[in-house]
């Protein structure tokens, strides 16, 4: 079984500066559709978001489709993974815990701001 966590990470890792303080990818995945938000700080403390590359929206939607230990395949259906330095912390949402009347938009900002409090967000160049 691939080690979905790590594949994850690398892809991630790979899509943000080598000085980024902070990554994080938010995800939700459900069958056949995946919406991924990439962000990272800067070495300044700004906040970036990009699009996930097709590598990392790939690793993200195997990962839900297969599982991986302790992680049941198609259980979970948003995936907050962040790393700090090499700190690893990843939060999964489960579909009874997801308000049905809200989509990902809704759900994002509030993910964002708990990762990056009161920072605000640079949006002008989401393919990086």
């Amino acid at each position: 079984m691939q080690d979905y966590i790590q594949l994850v990470g690398l892809a991630l890792q790979k899509m943000c500066p080598v000085d980024a303080r902070k990554l994080l990818l938010y995800a939700e995945v459900e069958d056949g559709v995946t919406g991924l938000s990439v962000l990272f700080s800067d070495a300044g403390g700004k906040v970036n978001f990009r699009f996930a590359s097709e590598e990392l929206k790939t690793l993200t939607y195997e990962f839900w489709e297969t599982g991986a230990d302790k992680v049941p395949a198609r259980s979970w259906r948003g995936l907050e993974y962040g790393l700090v330095g090499s700190q690893l912390s990843v939060h999964f949402s489960y579909p009874e815990q997801l308000d049905p009347e809200e989509d990902q938009s809704d759900r994002r900002p509030r993910v964002v701001a708990k990762h990056f409090p009161s920072a605000a967000v640079d949006y002008s160049r989401p393919n990086g």
